[in-house]
């Protein structure tokens, strides 16, 4: 499919260029038409462009986005665009082929290329009893109020345009291609045989090296969930807000009185995760997919992830071990993600008797959000989820 893709892009490309720069002047005659990968970028461009600019998610209601593929019509779409706003080329896999596709006819914006390689953690999909011992409330008290200070508003400061022209281009080429071939063949490799022994002939023939060479849509080693930290959040709030007085300078006024508002929400978020967060009653968090571990690290409590960056599943021993701490540590809960399925999460919510509660890990709505549903709307519902995790 992505062969044909490139194939056929660039030829309906030239079409639309023959009719003229339609996108540069798309400020001009009416909203800034921008697309966005996750949905926090979406509902913050909203929020801080207002109704200068019409925005859209690349990915459907509900949809899993470590398999998604953009169709031949999506692309001529983008290909309209003003902006295409997306978190790094390392986190959001698919927008490089979007990019090498209508890289001419759309402005490109990687939210999160401000936010320092030194501030992104690395995947760490351990499940065993002595990672809970190891990081339990030595942990939390580790990484609670003092971890919120050295982290808050001054590194939102550090965080700025500065960082992002220091870590803009660079960063692109940085995590652009090599990071795909890094994370590519050799890991096809390491979990080819294996998989094929867990997952039977037919899964192997569904997800071969074939496909893994046409989607490869895994995030590499590095956690991209980003968004979910409201700090870091407020980082890619300030490069959206920066993008679009560049682009449409005489609203300039108005997107910073909306981004300062956002920004005020974005901190109250910040205290109410401090609030819920300190002096809890449990420091582990299970959920069905590691996505969680940036307001783990800010917030000072464990995650426990049943499937991994790339919704991999635990080998037989890693089960074993959850299993085994979930009963020792009688574990009330179990998280779900609302675009997340993971059968083997199923099987020890049953065995265990856990209760299942839904963790939105903003990655895309679904039909059962609502339609005013914002950054701050789930973030809110998802505290009030922690509390009760942590805090029961």
């Amino acid at each position: 499919m992505k062969g044909i893709i490139k194939t056929l892009i660039p030829v309906m490309l030239l079409t639309l260029a023959a009719c003229g720069n339609e996108s540069s002047s798309a400020a001009e005659d009416g909203p800034l038409e921008v697309y966005t990968t996750v949905f926090p970028l979406k509902s913050f461009t909203e929020q801080i462009g207002g109704d200068t600019v019409n925005v859209q998610t690349i990915y459907p209601k509900g949809v899993d986005i470590h398999t998604y593929e953009p169709t031949q019509k999506d692309m001529v779409g983008f290909a309209e665009g003003d902006l295409f706003v997306y978190t790094t080329d390392e986190f959001d896999p698919v927008a490089n082929t979007i990019k090498n596709a209508v890289d001419s006819h759309t402005e490109f914006l990687p939210a999160a290329a401000s936010i320092s390689d030194d501030q992104l953690l690395e995947h760490d999909h351990d499940h065993g009893h002595e990672e809970h011992e190891e990081h339990g409330h030595e942990a939390h008290e580790e990484h609670g109020h003092e971890a919120h200070e050295e982290h808050g508003h001054e590194e939102h400061e550090e965080n700025g345009h500065e960082e992002h022209e220091e870590h803009g281009h660079e960063a692109h080429e940085e995590h652009g291609h090599e990071a795909h071939e890094e994370h590519g063949h050799e890991e096809h490799e390491e979990h080819g045989h294996e998989e094929h022994e867990e997952h039977g002939h037919e899964a192997h023939e569904e997800h071969g090296h074939e496909e893994h060479e046409e989607h490869g849509h895994d995030h590499g080693s590095t956690d991209p969930h980003v968004w979910l930290d409201p700090v870091f959040a407020q980082s890619m709030a300030e490069e959206i807000k920066d993008k679009l007085v560049d682009l449409n300078p005489e609203q300039a006024s108005l997107y910073e009185e909306n981004y300062e508002s956002l920004i005020t929400d974005l901190d109250e978020i910040d205290e109410d995760l401090k609030t819920v967060t300190e002096d809890t009653t449990r420091d582990i968090v299970y959920i069905s997919h590691e996505s969680i571990g940036y307001l783990a690290d800010r917030y000072g409590f464990e995650q426990a992830a049943i499937n991994g960056l790339n919704n991999e599943e635990p080998s037989q021993q890693d089960l074993t071990a959850i299993v085994d701490d979930i009963e020792e540590n009688d574990v009330d809960y179990i998280l779900y993600e609302q675009n997340v399925t993971s059968r083997v999460t199923d099987t020890i919510q049953s065995s265990t008797g856990t209760e299942t509660l839904e963790f939105h890990n903003l990655e895309v709505l679904t039909d059962e959000d609502a339609d005013d549903a914002t950054y701050q709307s789930l973030m809110r519902d998802n505290i009030s989820v922690l509390d009760r995790v942590l805090n029961e």
